[in-house]
Order: C-alpha cells, then sequence, then structure tokens
C-alpha cells in the first residue's frame, strides 16, 4: 500500500506529555521519560492533544510498547480496541476525542521500554503525529 506522505499543512498542539508545543513538523517526535515502582498499581499514562482543523480526519491512534501494539481507537466509532497479549495488563481509554490514557494494572519490568502514541491523520495527505513516554520501572525499596 503506497501513501502520500504530506509536508505542509496542519498543526498539533501537545498538552501531555510535556512539554506542551504546537507544531507543524510531524517528524518531531519528544520523548518524556518517568519512573515507576515494581508493583506500583493503574499506573496512567496520558497524551492529550489537539488537532488543526485542516488536518482532519483523525484515521487512527495506537499506542505501542517498543515496537509492539498494545491498543488500537479508531476516533470515529470511538472503539478501543487492546490487543490480546495485552488485556490483563493495561486498560485504555478514549476520552473526549483529543486523550488517550493507558492505565498499568501491575507495573513490573516488562513495562519498561517506550510507550509510543501515534496519530494518523488525513488532512493534505497521511500523516503520522507521535509522542513518546520512555518508562522505567525500578525494583521495590
Amino acid at each position: 500500500m503506497k501513501y502520500f506522505i504530506s509536508d505542509g499543512g496542519g498543526t498539533i498542539t501537545w498538552y501531555e506529555p510535556p512539554p506542551v508545543e504546537t507544531t507543524a513538523d510531524n517528524t518531531l517526535i519528544r520523548t518524556n521519560n518517568t519512573q515507576f515502582l515494581q508493583g506500583s498499581t493503574n499506573v496512567t499514562l496520558s497524551w492529550n492533544f489537539s488537532l488543526a482543523s485542516d488536518l482532519n480526519p483523525l484515521l487512527v491512534v495506537e499506542v505501542k510498547l517498543n515496537t509492539d501494539l498494545v491498543v488500537q481507537i479508531l476516533p470515529v466509532s470511538g472503539q478501543v480496541t487492546l490487543q490480546e497479549g495485552f488485556k490483563n495488563r493495561f486498560s485504555a481509554r478514549w476520552i473526549n476525542s483529543q486523550r488517550v490514557a493507558l492505565v498499568i494494572f501491575n507495573a513490573n519490568v516488562d513495562d519498561n521500554g517506550t510507550f509510543a502514541c501515534e496519530m494518523s491523520t488525513f488532512g493534505g495527505g497521511l500523516k503520522i503525529w507521535r509522542r513518546d513516554i520512555q518508562v522505567k520501572v525500578l525494583g521495590k525499596l
């Protein structure tokens, strides 16, 4: 499948994770670092954003752990699908069409890595926007 990747038009404003910024550069990927103690329960990772109207429609939102797809969201229907291997470890919510919340039930070393939120838009051509959260799970003290 071949896509036209646009290099112009449209902006996204990221509110979470920090820093808050507005950009038209979909190749810009910021990484926020966070740490949890092993065994921490119901730890939430959040991505909050606002898209310029010319980036609509928002086609799909995906959260990945390293390269593994954890959750896929279809914004038009609001459907949130956790992938089979992650259903017992995570839950996910799609809030007000601009926020993804991923809850880790019981943090452990398997959660070390980069959680990436990728959003695909099609205003003026396919664009993929991404923000990362680097997670480090520390041993119990």
